[in-house]
């Protein structure tokens, strides 16, 4: 980041574009596909040690 001044990790920038994105999303209609899988559980197996995990969720935790 200081070789190349720069004031924010690729990953605050990965999270700050995945937040606006959110927000886009939450604006549209409830009948919009995007919208419906915000809280969309997915059924099935996950791999060993993996937890089942929600968008919202996600989002959450990039919140920290």
């Amino acid at each position: 980041m200081e070789r190349f001044d720069l004031e924010e990790t690729i990953v605050e920038v990965i999270k700050v574009s995945g937040l606006r994105w959110m927000g886009h999303m939450l604006r549209r209609k409830d009948d919009k596909p995007v919208k419906r899988a915000w809280g969309l559980e997915v059924d099935g197996i996950r791999g060993k040690r993996r937890r089942k995990i929600t968008w919202k969720d996600m989002v959450k935790e990039s919140k920290q």
